[in-house]
């Protein structure tokens, strides 16, 4: 079941930066990253900022965050 839901979880990353290049919009990125467990935050915040057009604004308490779209930045999907 693990790599069932890695699997899984790496289509909808995809998916979400697929329509982050298309409608500039980090809608499904941030709702993929909220709804994750905890353990794999971190890898898919990274991976986003990697390959994304999004840079990353953590809370003061150092949980969580939110994904903001980057004009400037080149999509690598």
């Amino acid at each position: 079941q693990i790599a069932t839901f890695t699997q899984r979880e790496h289509q909808l990353a995809v998916s979400a930066l697929a329509h982050l290049g298309e409608h500039n919009d980090v809608i499904y990125v941030q709702a993929l990253y909220d709804m994750s467990p905890a353990n794999y935050q971190r890898g898919l915040r990274l991976w986003f900022l990697e390959f994304g057009k999004c840079t990353f604004k953590a809370n003061e308490s150092g949980k969580g965050g939110v994904f903001i779209y980057a004009k400037s930045k080149a999509s690598d999907v």
